[in-house]
């Protein structure tokens, strides 16, 4: 049954050959049934070198256990897990020893530069989000991780908009962010504030106070109304130049009227976030999230039951090139499936120096060692290392066996303690059925009884054959007779129920009983008999070739005959016998009696041999007088012409 473009094509039609008599050769089987494996094979795996041509969609979606690694990459350049243990948190990390992650988000197909972005997590831990200008991924924010989270940096390459509005008292152009503060001073208390060398608002005069904070310079309450414009002009400035860390306590940054909140940091400078990073959407120009700690990892955790989704082109884990929707390169093992509540999985992985597909049951322990269970050659041959079974929730209990969803054994095929093949039942009273393609022919039957039926289903002795409708013929053939057309030994009934044994090529049909040959049928029709002793007579020769029986008293008559076609009558005493089918020559034997009328002693003789005559002599014993008889019989015995 060949294969090709995804479709079955069947090699032959049973019904027909049946029909033609055409007989079930295994070498035809065998046709078949290499073309459905192959065709199997190709359905299952395309080329153990190759990888599919095909998205694969996934009806349930799909599911990684926990602390499991989806590793990508040629050499194993990325991994992707959910780890429950350590952050509880969806980890996407660069596997590889100072290697930097970057993940690159895009919108609209990322078919221009603006839709591009670039998240990127350098070795150390430094982490910055870039955006694709003129081809090239260029930092917008930049934050750099230190001992402490005060002495972290955030750098922003662009302008900050504000919707809102900025407390100036905390911005210092210096950075000294109004250090004579303490954080546990009351600064309603003017007291207070003068005491820690600090202004309050009623006593700033103009911006170049609030910028130097000069003690020396206090401006009057009638002063307040000039400096508070003077603030509120510093967190309107398109250009706010920061000496120490923006610090907004409860607030937030917030644009109106729909506006950004860019951070550029200055030419190679990056955008650190030290904590986590609560946003809706990130939109990345560049094409890179990477961690900058030392193996440090990058965790995509959804809250909830939330899922991580890539909503449009492929997945690369391991390669920076993938071509299909998941694409996973390693040199070794490549996917590892694993429930949270288990601790060994499955390792799913191919080898580059045979290209064959691997499934291993993965053990347990510290150095855990790799069971394969399933191998796939680049041929589409697939070795099982356990049982094969078809079933509802059943182990199979040897070789290829089937099972329904209650457990009842159904058909198995196994090898018994000889390694022979056994084909069984679904259970003790089934039986065993060859249906054709579409299942809708039965071709043969074998009952619990052991009676085998070819187009019969209910066969009531040990092998029964059915027609149908037109002659039934069991032929018999071995690699001699099968090599050359129309050999073998046909057994057969007709719609007139009559039966047939042919040879149907130039050899004889033997019968023999106690392994011993009784008669035997030559090619050329001559039949052996075999006799008492030792002895082989010819039934052939033996056979009586032609005989008649007369009376010539009155008008001649031919009483019966066999292969004669008249009696010349050549006057008293003398008849002759015309031979239908001539004998081969005259060297035939030929014997007679007779009976004249009234009691007299009359014999026969029989004279001048033809093939297709000889006379029949009839006269009395003692006087040789030729005389007619009541009956003459003539038996003859030789060769046929």
């Amino acid at each position: 049954m060949a294969f090709s473009g995804g479709v079955f094509s069947r090699l032959y039609d049973w019904t027909t050959d049946r029909d033609n008599g055409v007989k079930i050769l295994a070498s035809r089987m065998d046709e078949e049934f290499d073309g459905m494996a192959t065709g199997l094979s190709t359905c299952i795996l395309k080329d153990g070198t190759q990888t599919c041509t095909a998205a694969v969609p996934f009806a349930e979606g799909l599911t990684i256990p926990d602390d499991k690694t989806l590793v990508f990459g040629t050499d194993s350049d990325v991994t992707i897990q959910y780890d429950e243990t350590t952050n509880n948190a969806l980890e996407i990390a660069a596997n590889v020893e100072g290697a930097a992650l970057g993940v690159v988000l895009k919108a609209d197909q990322g078919d221009d530069n603006a839709d591009q972005w670039k998240v990127n997590v350098a070795d150390g831990g430094t982490l910055s989000i870039n955006s694709k200008i003129s081809g090239s991924f260029v930092s917008q924010l930049t934050l750099t991780p230190n001992a402490t989270a005060a002495s972290s940096t955030t750098a922003i390459a662009g302008n900050i908009t504000v919707g809102g509005t900025v407390d100036g008292r905390d911005l210092a152009t210096d950075g000294s962010k109004l250090d004579g503060i303490e954080a546990s001073a009351d600064v309603t208390d003017t007291a207070n504030v003068t005491a820690a060398g600090a202004l309050m608002d009623s006593e700033v005069t103009n911006l170049a106070q609030v910028k130097a904070f000069n003690s020396a310079d206090y401006a009057t309450a009638a002063q307040g109304s000039t400096a508070d414009s003077a603030l509120q002009n510093v967190s309107e400035d398109n250009t706010p130049q920061l000496g120490g860390n923006l610090d907004v306590q409860t607030n937030s940054i917030v644009s109106t009227s729909n506006r950004d909140i860019n951070i550029s940091p200055n030419g190679t400078g990056t955008v650190v976030i030290n904590t986590d990073l609560d946003v809706d959407n990130i939109n990345i120009n560049g094409n890179t999230i990477s961690s900058t700690d030392t193996n440090g990892d990058i965790t995509l955790d959804p809250d909830g039951t939330g899922d991580v989704i890539v909503a449009s082109g492929n997945l690369g884990v391991n390669t920076t090139s993938p071509d299909f929707p998941l694409t996973i390169e390693n040199s070794a093992n490549h996917l590892y499936l694993k429930q949270s509540n288990q601790d060994n999985g499955w390792l799913i992985n191919t080898a580059d120096a045979d290209g064959e597909l691997h499934i291993s049951r993965r053990g347990e322990g510290a150095s855990p060692s790799n069971n394969e269970r399933l191998t796939i050659s680049t041929a589409g041959n697939a070795t099982f290392t356990g049982y094969v079974g078809a079933e509802g929730g059943n182990a199979p209990s040897g070789g290829f066996h089937l099972k329904d969803t209650g457990g009842t054994s159904r058909p198995r095929i196994t090898n018994d303690g000889s390694n022979a093949t056994v084909i069984r039942a679904g259970s003790a009273t089934g039986d065993v059925k060859f249906n054709n393609f579409a299942n809708t022919t039965e071709l043969v039957h074998i009952k619990d009884d052991g009676k085998v039926g070819i187009n019969t289903s209910s066969p009531a002795t040990q092998l029964e054959i059915d027609g149908g409708g037109s002659s039934a013929t069991f032929r018999m053939t071995n690699d001699a007779t099968a090599a050359a057309s129309g050999g073998g030994l046909d057994i057969s009934i007709n719609n007139s129920l009559n039966v047939g044994i042919n040879n149907q090529k130039a050899g004889y049909i033997a019968f023999n009983t106690s392994n011993a040959e009784r008669m035997k049928i030559e090619a050329g029709g001559e039949i052996f008999i075999k006799g008492e002793g030792s002895n082989t007579t010819s039934a052939t020769q033996g056979v009586c070739k032609q005989w008649v029986k007369y009376d010539s008293t009155g008008t001649f008559e031919v009483d019966d005959s066999f292969n004669t076609s008249s009696v010349t009558d050549n006057g008293t005493g003398n008849a002759q016998p015309n031979i239908n089918n001539d004998f081969a020559n005259v060297d035939y034997a030929t014997s007679g009696s007779c009976n004249e009328p009234f009691g007299n002693t009359t014999i026969i003789n029989i004279t001048t041999y033809a093939a297709g005559s000889y006379l029949c002599l009839t006269q009395a014993d003692a006087s040789n007088t030729r005389r007619d008889v009541d009956f003459g019989v003539a038996t003859s015995f030789g060769d046929l012409s």
